[in-house]
């Protein structure tokens, strides 16, 4: 009786210890975007009044809107430092089925930007429309983060600041639905052409 008892609670325990695992969320402040213009898991439609352009070299008028789209990752998965982005920190390759969920990005150019002729560092080159969609869901609904904000230049150089981003956080979804605050995001180009955007929120995100 006493052994059969011992197993009951044993079996309890480990039912208790399977939900909370299954319900467990990870809570951060930075979330990471991996880049790759020349990779499936890359998203880029130009509205500029002609038909949409898929080309991310292409010169983006003042006027016209820009739709990105690009896999997310958790912080700290790759250094602004590497001469790819399309490697974590330790060196293995990253793709959409490592990531934890997508990037989406509506952009307004504010100004003409042309890679080959820029716009002076400081400028304010954007509105932004962001969204963040985790892969699970969260309370049965859509885990997500809405974000409104602008962009400016800094500079064109590997691994420095090319574009940094102030956000306010609008609304959320799921495990976020009662998040509040801002973010910041700075975009960082590697030697190889590929891009990382490193965001930090001032409130913890959720996901799992």
């Amino acid at each position: 009786m006493f052994l059969c008892s011992i197993k009951k609670i044993s079996l309890i325990l480990a039912c208790v210890t399977m939900i909370i695992s299954l319900n467990a969320v990870t809570k951060t402040k930075k979330l990471q975007v991996m880049i790759n213009p020349m990779g499936s898991d890359f998203m880029f439609y130009l509205n500029a009044g002609a038909g949409l352009v898929t080309n991310p070299s292409a010169t983006r008028p003042a006027g016209s809107y820009v739709l990105f789209g690009a896999p997310l990752f958790p912080g700290g998965t790759m250094s602004k430092n590497q001469s790819s982005f399309l490697v974590d920190r330790h060196g293995n390759p990253l793709s959409v089925a490592d990531s934890i969920g997508w990037w989406q990005a509506f952009e307004k150019m504010l100004v003409t930007v042309d890679n080959s002729n820029l716009p002076p560092s400081g400028t304010r080159i954007m509105m932004s429309e962001w969204a963040l969609f985790f892969n699970k869901e969260c309370h049965d609904k859509q885990n997500s983060i809405f974000l409104l904000g602008s962009a400016d230049i800094k500079t064109l150089a590997f691994n420095e600041v090319f574009i940094e981003w102030i956000l306010s956080v609008v609304s959320g979804l799921g495990c976020n639905d009662d998040i509040d605050g801002s973010a910041t995001a700075k975009l960082y180009v590697a030697p190889d052409g590929t891009s990382l955007i490193k965001i930090k929120f001032t409130e913890e995100v959720k996901y799992n």
